[in-house]
């Protein structure tokens, strides 16, 4: 595994490679592997951590448009907040897949106004992009 492929959550936890090759997320507790969006939830605060540092970390080929999926779709404003920061980061090409996403939250009065501000502006670049 190279130093370049992992990172340290908070919480202790590592993201790395198992030996074939697949994201795992492990503690000493117990690993996991990173495959089905519902596995990406463990992970979520990589989102508190800034994008570009997380992709010189763990490399290009990390699934982090599971990371983002997962925040844009949680009910809380905050991962919400995040996930938009990151998707604001990406290309619009990665952005596209949010489409969906970005239009419901930024109608869903459930959200915060800003979010949802923010989430008109990424849209608006998608589309526009």
């Amino acid at each position: 595994m190279k130093d370049s492929e992992r990172i340290i959550l908070d919480g202790g936890g590592v993201i790395c490679r198992c030996e074939s090759g697949r994201w795992k997320l492990s503690s000493d507790e117990a690993t996991w592997p990173l495959v089905s969006l519902s596995d990406f939830k463990r992970v979520i605060s990589l989102l508190e951590i800034p994008f570009e540092s997380v992709k010189l970390a763990l490399g290009l080929d990390f699934p982090y448009m599971s990371v983002v999926r997962v925040g844009l779709r949680h009910d809380s404003d905050y991962w919400i907040n995040l996930a938009i920061s990151w998707v604001a980061q990406s290309s619009a090409q990665e952005v596209a897949s949010f489409v969906e996403e970005l239009k419901k939250l930024s109608v869903d009065k459930a959200v915060s106004q800003s979010n949802r501000h923010l989430a008109r502006k990424e849209l608006k670049r998608t589309l526009n992009g």
